[in-house]
C-alpha cells in the first residue's frame, strides 16, 4: 500500500478517533476558522458565508470517503495453525443500523485476518445462515457463529452467543432472567461496550450471571486505558471471560482488535462445531483459552488534545510513518502542488467550468450511491432503517453538490 499511503494513513487516523463527535467538531471548527481568516485576508468579505458552506460540504464528503474507503492498514496472521482469530461482535444489514451485506462481511473480515466471527445483529440471527451458505459455496476458510446483541431494561447491551433464536421482548426484562434463559438453552452472555452504555455496573452484572465482559470494541466514545485495565482486573478477580470485538457495522476499513482462541483442527470442523467449542469454553469460564490483541496508537487522549485535534492528531499521524512512507507523502504533495499550479494558470472562466464539472460528477456519483443504498434497503426493510436514512442523506448531498456545480457555471 506504499504507493497510496496518504490515502490510507489519513482515513486510518480519522477512524482511530476515541471521542468521535468532539474530535470531528474540533476539525470542522478549525476548518471554518481558517476559511474565514483566508477570506478576510483576501478582502473577499461577501464570500465568507459561501466559503464556509463549501468547506462544510467538502468536510462531510471527505468523511464519507473515510467511512467507505475499503482499504485497511492492519492485518493479523495466526502464529499457529490451531489459532482461531475471532471477532466476537459484528453486524450486517440484518441489524437496524447495519450497512454491511453478508458478502461484504466476509470480504472485510478476511481482509483483516479473521478466520472466525460471530454475527451479532440487533435482535436478529438471519444473517448467519446467509453468510454460512456463501462461505461453504465459495470454499472460504472461515467459520461463522450465531450471536445477537440485545438490550435489557437497564440498557445493558448483551452479546448472546450460540442461540439461533431468542424470543423477544428483552428491553423490559431483568438481566438475570435473560442470562438464565440463555444458559438454559446452551448459550453464553458477554456484556458489550459497558463503558459507553453505563448500565448496571460490574458487580450487579456479575451477580446476574453473565459469563464475561467485552474489554475493547469500537464505539462513539472509546474506552480509556484505565477503563480497560479496570475491566481486566475485575474479570481476573471473578474468573470471567474477556473478549474483544470490532462492533463493525459496515463502515470503516480500520480494525485494531482480535481475540485468539486455540482450537485443534478447527479448519476441518463444521461451523456449529467451532461455535459449540467457543460457547462452551465461555460458559465453563476457560479463561486461559482467550487472548485479546489490541493495537494502541499510544497517544495522549485528553480534552485539551480535542481542542487542538487537527494539529496534535496529524503530528502523531506523521511521526508514526517510516522513511518510505514519508517519501511517498512528499511525492504526492509535489504532484498536488503541480496540479494547483496548472489550475491557477487557467483563466477564471476555465477554472470555474472545470470546478463545475467536478461538482456535477461528484453529485451524480453520490446520487448513484444513494440509489444503491435504497435498493439494498428494500431487500431488508423489515430489519433495517439505516440504509434508507443513508440513501436519503446521500441524495440530499448530491442535490447540494449539483446546486454548487450549477452556481459555479
Amino acid at each position: 500500500t506504499y504507493p497510496i499511503e496518504p490515502f490510507i494513513s489519513i482515513p486510518d487516523y480519522f477512524l482511530s478517533f476515541y471521542d468521535v463527535k468532539n474530535q470531528l467538531i474540533s476539525w470542522l471548527c478549525w476548518i471554518v476558522f481558517f476559511v474565514v481568516i483566508f477570506t478576510v485576508l483576501q478582502k473577499k468579505f461577501m464570500k465568507i458565508l459561501p466559503g464556509i458552506i463549501l468547506a462544510i460540504l467538502w468536510f462531510i464528503t471527505f468523511c464519507l470517503y473515510v467511512i467507505f474507503l475499503p482499504v485497511n492498514k492492519y492485518y493479523a496472521i495466526p502464529t499457529a495453525p490451531n489459532l482461531a482469530l475471532i471477532d466476537f461482535h459484528s453486524h450486517t444489514i440484518y441489524s437496524h443500523d447495519g450497512f454491511a451485506t453478508p458478502r461484504y462481511s466476509i470480504t472485510w473480515h478476511k481482509r483483516n485476518g479473521f478466520n472466525t466471527w460471530f454475527i451479532t445483529d440487533h435482535n436478529s440471527t438471519n444473517g448467519v445462515a446467509v453468510i454460512r451458505d456463501m462461505v461453504q459455496r465459495d470454499k472460504i476458510n472461515a467459520k461463522i457463529c450465531y450471536g445477537q446483541e440485545i438490550s435489557d431494561k437497564y440498557n445493558n447491551h448483551l452479546l448472546v452467543f450460540g442461540l439461533k433464536k431468542l424470543n423477544p421482548p428483552y428491553s423490559t426484562e431483568e438481566t438475570k432472567n435473560i442470562v438464565k434463559y440463555v444458559h438454559n438453552n446452551g448459550g453464553a452472555v458477554i456484556v458489550a461496550h459497558w463503558w459507553e452504555d453505563r448500565g448496571s455496573g460490574f458487580e450487579k452484572l456479575y451477580k446476574s450471571g453473565v459469563d464475561g465482559f467485552e474489554i475493547y470494541s469500537h464505539t462513539k466514545k472509546m474506552p480509556a486505558a484505565s477503563e480497560i485495565l479496570k475491566t481486566i482486573a475485575f474479570c481476573r478477580e471473578k474468573n470471567l471471560i474477556m473478549t474483544g470485538g470490532t462492533n463493525w457495522h459496515g463502515w470503516g476499513a480500520r480494525n485494531d482488535v482480535w481475540t485468539t482462541v486455540k482450537i485443534e483442527d478447527w479448519q476441518k470442523m463444521q461451523h456449529a462445531e467451532v461455535e459449540n467449542i467457543i460457547v462452551n469454553s465461555i460458559r465453563n469460564r476457560k479463561t486461559d483459552m482467550f487472548r485479546t490483541v489490541i493495537i494502541d496508537r499510544n497517544e495522549p487522549k485528553t480534552n485539551l488534545r480535542v481542542v487542538f485535534e487537527p494539529f496534535v492528531g496529524l503530528y502523531y499521524c506523521f511521526i508514526g510513518l517510516n522513511i518510505w512512507q514519508r517519501i511517498v507523502w512528499l511525492l504526492w504533495l509535489s504532484i498536488m502542488l503541480l496540479i494547483i499550479e496548472k489550475h491557477n494558470a487557467f483563466s477564471t472562466e476555465k477554472k470555474n467550468k472545470l470546478i463545475s464539472y467536478v461538482y456535477i460528477v461528484l453529485s451524480l456519483f453520490l446520487l448513484f450511491c444513494g440509489i444503491l443504498c435504497f435498493i439494498k434497503w428494500g431487500q431488508v426493510a423489515q430489519y433495517n432503517h439505516m440504509l434508507k436514512d443513508c440513501s436519503l442523506f446521500l441524495a440530499s448531498l448530491a442535490v447540494l453538490w449539483g446546486l454548487a456545480g450549477a452556481i459555479k457555471r
